[in-house]
């Protein structure tokens, strides 16, 4: 499950990697990729729903769930809602807060411009550079993207990740193993909010952080070379 702004393609280096050992499923959020939604707001909770509803669809019973940064979230929620479907967690730069009202008006003026302002060639840049990180190859993908993009479509996508409810008083009834993975340089999710997730989760949790020049929130992308053989050893006991 992908971040904010993001879709599947997210995860291309580990679906390569992970694909010829393990089933591999990825899904767009609503508002994102190939997923509409009905125009109506929604929460992560609905979203941990939707997840929910796709493993009836395909008959999958238990899974291991990945997310990053709003991924994440929802991955989170999942396990609260059901978690005997959940055979672990795999959570990318995310944590189990609700964002602070500093926050929240940052975030609401800058994906305000996104969704009406009919240009927005510098705030694109911007965000490439925070969400993204890596280096400007890496980031010009996704820059590509967004500026094809029908951006209006995410009204309220922004108003569910913006609206967020805190878990982290329930998150320790999530026993199963967990894999916290975090880019050094990640501005959005701090060490110690990171690492008060870690705490908070009542399994066994491990917790990396790639600490390599210009990993930052989304490393997964930026730095395949380092976490998909964390994600892969990890696997080998999560898995088993």
């Amino acid at each position: 499950m992908h971040g904010f702004l993001l879709d599947t393609r997210f995860f291309e280096h580990q679906v390569a990697a992970l694909s010829s050992g393990y089933r591999v499923i990825c899904l767009d959020a609503r508002g994102h990729g190939r997923t509409v939604d009905s125009g109506f707001p929604f929460t992560f909770w609905n979203q941990a729903d939707d997840v929910l509803a796709m493993m009836d669809a395909l008959r999958i019973e238990t899974a291991i769930l990945g997310g990053m940064s709003q991924g994440g979230f929802t991955a989170l929620r999942v396990a609260l809602t059901a978690p005997h479907r959940v055979a672990g967690l795999i959570l990318i730069g995310t944590d189990g807060a609700a964002y602070t009202p500093r926050q929240v008006a940052e975030y609401r003026f800058a994906f305000g411009q996104w969704v009406t302002e009919p240009v927005v060639d510098d705030l694109v840049v911007t965000l490439a550079a925070s969400m993204i990180g890596g280096t400007r190859d890496q980031q010009q993908v996704w820059i590509d993207r967004w500026r094809a993009d029908d951006r209006t479509r995410l009204v309220e996508a922004v108003e569910c990740l913006l609206g967020r409810d805190s878990i982290e008083s329930a998150v320790g009834a999530i026993t199963c193993p967990a894999l916290i993975i975090r880019g050094g340089a990640d501005q959005a999710f701090s060490d110690s909010a990171v690492g008060a997730l870690r705490s908070q989760l009542g399994g066994e949790t491990q917790l990396e952080t790639i600490d390599a020049p210009l990993a930052s929130h989304s490393v997964n992308w930026t730095h395949p070379e380092l976490v998909t053989p964390l994600i892969q050893e990890w696997l080998k006991t999560a898995a088993a």
